[in-house]
């Protein structure tokens, strides 16, 4: 087992780890859109909070020697059904034509911190 973290980012405040490679997988913690740096969560818009998310997922996936066409698997917690189709348009924007295995679980609220979006992922290293 390797522990992945990005370069230069704190380590996470709570007990866990950002990603995990086993096996020549890599499993991803859940991802908010929060300030890599800080760790300050993005309030702005659902928009705003999906262009920090993607670029955090790309910088873990990075860190773990991946690109986004190596995710196989995609768990998205939206904080409402009505977000979907903005969802979905950002996200098939990231993956472009690559188009991993996906749910999306909508929760009827807020999520930690009040955003909207929480991402985990597995992906295979190659």
């Amino acid at each position: 087992m390797r522990k992945i973290q990005v370069k230069d980012v704190p380590e996470p405040k709570g007990h866990y780890t950002p990603a995990i490679e086993s096996g020549g997988l890599v499993f991803a913690s859940g991802m908010l859109p929060v300030d890599l740096g800080t760790g300050a969560p993005i309030m702005g818009s659902f928009e705003e909070q999906l262009e920090v998310l993607f670029f955090n997922l790309g910088a873990l996936l990075k860190s773990a020697g991946c690109t986004k066409d190596d995710v196989v698997k995609i768990t998205a917690y939206i904080s409402d059904i009505a977000l979907w189709a903005r969802f979905n348009a950002a996200y098939s924007a990231f993956f472009e034509g690559h188009k991993p295995a996906r749910t999306v679980v909508p929760l009827g609220g807020k999520l930690h911190y009040g955003l909207d979006v929480e991402i985990e992922f597995v992906a295979e290293r190659r």
